[in-house]
This record gives C-alpha cells, sequence and structure tokens, in this order.
C-alpha cells in the first residue's frame, strides 16, 4: 500500500465511521464532501452511475458536483454534471424512485453516454480521492 492508500484508508475509515454512527450530523463540512465524493466514485466504481442514481445515494448527485468543484476537481464535476443531465432538464430527482422511473426512460444512446461518464469518473478516481484526503486534511482538523 502507498502512503497515499495507507493515509487514505486511514481518513476513510475515521470518516466512514463517524458517517455511520451520525449519518451526516456531526461531520465537518469538509467530511461531508469526503464522503459525497467518495460515495459516487464507490458507487461508479462497483456498478456505473447507473447504480450510483439507482440506490440512495443518487440523492446527492448535485451536491457531489459542488464537491467536485470545490476540491478543484473540474473535470469529474463535468463528467457528472453531462450524467446528470441525462436524467432530464432538472437532472435526477431527490426521491429514489422517481430517480429509477427517469432511469428506466433513457434511451439506449443516453445509456451507452452513461457508462461513457462512468468510466472517465472511473478513471479520475484516484485522483479525485486524493483531492479528498488533501481537502479534509486542510478543512476538517
Amino acid at each position: 500500500m502507498t502512503p497515499l492508500n495507507s493515509d487514505f484508508k486511514a481518513e476513510y475509515d475515521r470518516i466512514f465511521s463517524l458517517w455511520i454512527d451520525d449519518a451526516m450530523t456531526g461531520l465537518k463540512p469538509a467530511e461531508r464532501d469526503f464522503i459525497t465524493a467518495n460515495v459516487c466514485l464507490n458507487e461508479s466504481g462497483n456498478g456505473g452511475l447507473m447504480q450510483y442514481y439507482e440506490n440512495s445515494y443518487g440523492e446527492n448527485a448535485h451536491e457531489a458536483v459542488d464537491v467536485f468543484r470545490r476540491i478543484s476537481q473540474p473535470k469529474a464535476a463535468d463528467l457528472l454534471t453531462k450524467a446528470n443531465s441525462l436524467m432530464g432538464p432538472k437532472g435526477p430527482a431527490k426521491e429514489q424512485e422517481e430517480r429509477g422511473d427517469q432511469l428506466a426512460a433513457l434511451s439506449d444512446a443516453a445509456l451507452d453516454k452513461m457508462a461513457q461518464c462512468s468510466d472517465a469518473l472511473n478513471d479520475l478516481s484516484a485522483q479525485v480521492r486524493a483531492a479528498t484526503l488533501a481537502w479534509v486534511r486542510k478543512f476538517a482538523r
């Protein structure tokens, strides 16, 4: 494990355990940003952005764009913005059931674009994770 990976894992474990215990209420803003960005990356890496939107975490899709911009990851923000736009003019709904309906209505072309966004976001994941670590160390200590 490289120093970044071991450092990242320690911070990840610390923040995620707080998140599980307090459901974000006890987290500092930078820790919430860390969770929001990394959950998006986790879901995209596991099953693509379709999985992210299908799960309850997709309610944070608009916030995740803001987080990516805040942590100076404009490519990740642009990819998620593009994926969000595939869900309609207002992007993905907050409500999980409504997001499911939006996903079911996507054309094959839109599904291909979603997959492309997922792949590109996954390619950026190490860079984005490093940025989340730097962000939380700078603003949550």
